[in-house]
């Protein structure tokens, strides 16, 4: 047990908390971007049918400019499917659990000026050696043993050292 403010909660709660606040964390930040995306390719849009209703503009790019705002907007339904879905879990308290040695790392290269690069741990567990489960999770060391509390569809994961 462990006392946290005037609780006391157990290794489960205070991984579980960590997890949830790691989990809206992610999810209000793709939600955000993902919803500028979209809203940039409407403004877009509806500049194209503006300028098409002026006739300033070939009807040619007010379906590019449809084409791209579909695109957009699929693109972000489809990336927040998961975070929907382990919404569901987090609000029920269900998670996955692993309690396993970290075999290897996927380099995972983000775009940008310069590229940022984050290392996503695969685990194996302990007591099936045929279970492993790659997680986006922090701090983790290759070949130590690990308990991590991960959402099954984002995997997004908090792990601590055993």
């Amino acid at each position: 047990m462990v006392w946290e403010g005037q609780y006391m909660i157990n290794e489960h709660e205070k991984l579980f908390f960590m997890l949830s606040k790691t989990f809206y964390r992610y999810f209000w930040k793709n939600l955000i971007i993902l919803f500028s995306t979209s809203l940039m390719a409407l403004i877009v849009f509806i500049g194209g049918v503006l300028n098409f209703l002026k006739g300033t503009e070939d009807i040619k790019i007010v379906f590019m400019c449809l084409i791209i705002f579909i695109v957009v907007l699929t693109v972000t339904i489809l990336g927040m499917k998961p975070f929907f879905k382990d919404m569901k879990l987090v609000k029920m308290e269900k998670y996955d659990n692993i309690t396993g040695k970290i075999v290897k790392y996927r380099r995972v290269v983000h775009g940008g000026d310069p590229d940022t690069i984050t290392y996503y741990p695969t685990i194996r567990d302990i007591n099936k050696e045929w279970v492993e489960v790659e997680v986006k999770a922090e701090k983790t060391e290759l070949n130590q043993i690990y308990h991590c509390v991960y959402l099954p569809n984002t995997k997004i994961a908090v792990c601590e050292k055993r």
